[in-house]
């Protein structure tokens, strides 16, 4: 067990060969739980990231996972791993979040096996009554949203489920998944996203808020979607949808189910 007892981050790895960490819980990390830099591959095997907060500065990357490599040789991969109750706690302006809870750059891929991830995000109190609109300076996420964020690094996930997390949305973006730059063949299989909620944090809006955001810096990369369910999410941003955007890529969707998704003010989407 790893307890930052709600004051310090929990473990740092810089590796050059393959590192393993199995069965390991990290919980109340008031910084980055686990920050991973160098070349080497990481395996995370049936570990818990739960209820740590990353508050404080401008920057907000990942809350309970970190993780750096390099694009055209490492690779993560995590396999029946628990994110529970991860939350970034934004104080004042905030200019730049990338990752609420994890933050995942330059792999050459990164797997997700059986793994859950469930109410993670940002901290509740961001939402007011209003339908999630933050109505001062405080507390405004000013740029990139996402709760997972991904940044060259393609994601192949299996068997995984993303229930009743919140993502805010910032002046550009704000979803649960976003994928920026080069994460080309990124597929995602018998996954499930359940009731994960957007909500706006910055009086412009923003033209992306659904559960799984694609932004590359192509358009002929390719996203695949198979055999899964997207069903009572919600989203704030009234240009965009609840489930699965599209700004820049190519989405290939196959035998998956979309329902009960919704943007602000009721209109099925």
């Amino acid at each position: 067990v790893f307890d930052g007892a709600s004051s310090l981050g929990c473990l740092e790895v810089h590796n050059v060969a393959k590192t393993t960490l199995d069965r390991l819980l990290f919980r109340r990390a008031n910084r980055r739980a686990v920050v991973k830099t160098g070349a080497g591959d990481l395996v995370l095997d049936s570990c818990r990231f739960e209820d740590c907060i990353k508050s404080g500065g401008a920057t907000h990357n990942g809350g309970a996972l970190a993780a750096t490599g390099s694009s055209g040789s490492t690779c993560l991969m995590l396999t029946n791993c628990v994110f529970a109750g991860n939350v970034n706690s934004v104080n004042g302006n905030t200019f730049q979040v990338r990752g609420f809870t994890a933050f995942i750059n330059e792999f050459k891929r990164v797997t997700m096996d059986d793994c859950l991830f469930v109410t993670n995000g940002v901290a509740n109190s961001l939402r007011t009554a209003q339908g999630g609109s933050c109505p001062s300076a405080e507390g405004k996420i000013r740029e990139v949203g996402g709760t997972f964020y991904f940044e060259n690094a393609p994601l192949t996930a299996r068997n995984c489920r993303f229930v009743g997390n919140l993502s805010a949305i910032g002046r550009n973006m704000g979803t649960l998944l976003e994928f920026e730059k080069n994460c080309g063949g990124t597929a995602l299989t018998n996954c499930l996203f359940l009731g994960n909620c957007t909500t706006e944090t910055y009086d412009l809006g923003s033209p992306v808020g659904a559960c799984v955001a694609i932004y590359d810096d192509s358009a002929t990369r390719t996203y695949e979607f198979v055999n899964c369910t997207f069903a009572y999410n919600t989203s704030a941003s009234k240009l965009s949808s609840a489930a699965l955007m599209v700004y820049k890529g190519a989405a290939k969707v196959r035998n998956s189910i979309f329902f009960g998704n919704l943007i602000r003010g009721g209109t099925p989407y």
